[in-house]
């Protein structure tokens, strides 16, 4: 695979080739029979659950995930909060078809098809546009909220384990709102997750 500058934009223009069946990067430079030769390939799985980088995604390569399916973006610029969040993913995902009310079982639920254009199991990509962004907006404070709201409407028996995640939040510690979205998503098999 020469026609590719380095090793980085091999490994990118093959998952790329793999994952949506369609080039799309313009950084990657390469001509027609560089194209072809590619997608004469056998069509390996490909997912990048959650890769954020080059050296992830060469230790992590050949992973389950979909050729040819549907793609959608969600963009952190778009969005400040959690409720943001929800609004952005019904507008994006669900087609506006749908509204998620912030529910994170609904969101696990809505993930697995059956809303907006996703049949019921459809394999589907979501990218992650602006991510860093994402991370610091449903960081500790969007989590300390979240788990206010929790704690309002949980069982007399859940009570203790969220203050103690409050109070592990207002340290600083613990997971997110982000990581706990990244989490339902990854744990979705018929979802490929982009981060960016």
């Amino acid at each position: 695979m020469a026609f590719l500058q380095n090793e980085k934009e091999k490994w990118e223009y093959i998952l790329l080739v793999n994952s949506f069946g369609l080039l799309l990067s313009s950084e990657i430079k390469c001509d027609i029979n560089a194209i072809i030769f590619v997608m004469c390939l056998p069509k390996p799985t490909w997912q990048v659950s959650g890769i954020r980088d080059y050296d992830k995604l060469k230790k992590n390569s050949v992973v389950r995930g979909a050729s040819m399916n549907k793609v959608f973006i969600i963009d952190g610029e778009n969005f400040s909060n959690f409720k943001g969040f929800c609004k952005e993913f019904s507008n994006v995902v669900l087609s506006g078809k749908y509204e998620w009310n912030e529910g994170l079982d609904a969101f696990n639920d809505i993930l697995c098809g059956g809303f907006g254009d996703i049949e019921f199991g459809e394999e589907y990509t979501i990218i992650w546009k602006n991510s860093a962004k994402s991370k610091r907006d449903l960081g500790y404070g969007e989590t300390i909220i979240k788990l206010n709201e929790i704690l309002k409407n949980c069982h007399p028996t859940n009570k203790e384990s969220v203050i103690q995640e409050i109070r592990d939040a207002k340290m600083n510690k613990g997971p997110t709102i982000f990581d706990w979205i990244e989490e339902i998503i990854l744990d979705n098999e018929n979802v490929t997750l982009i981060i960016e």
